[in-house]
């Protein structure tokens, strides 16, 4: 199973206990690692987040990446997946 999407849950504070028991309980894995939305306030106050997760549990993500985005506060997330093939040899 994968799951993936902006849950608007910060995965840098680890308070987030309910998305981390639900993690554990089912074995997923967040394979997002680096803030992915960054806003800057006008005071210069800047907060970064990582909202945007990639979660698997059988270990079918090679990598993922997090890339800035020109025209949003939400960075892109790039992710390669490795899936088993189903056609019979």
């Amino acid at each position: 199973i994968t799951i993936l999407g902006d849950l608007n849950i910060n995965m840098l504070n680890t308070n987030n206990n309910k998305l981390i028991e639900f993690m554990n309980n089912f074995g997923f894995v967040n394979y997002v690692t680096k803030a992915t939305r960054t806003m800057v306030f006008e005071n210069g106050r800047i907060s970064s987040t990582l909202i945007d997760i990639v979660l698997n549990n059988k270990n079918q993500i090679l990598s993922s990446k997090v890339i800035e985005c020109p025209f949003s506060d939400h960075d892109f997330v790039i992710t390669t997946f490795q899936f088993k093939s189903t056609k019979k040899q």
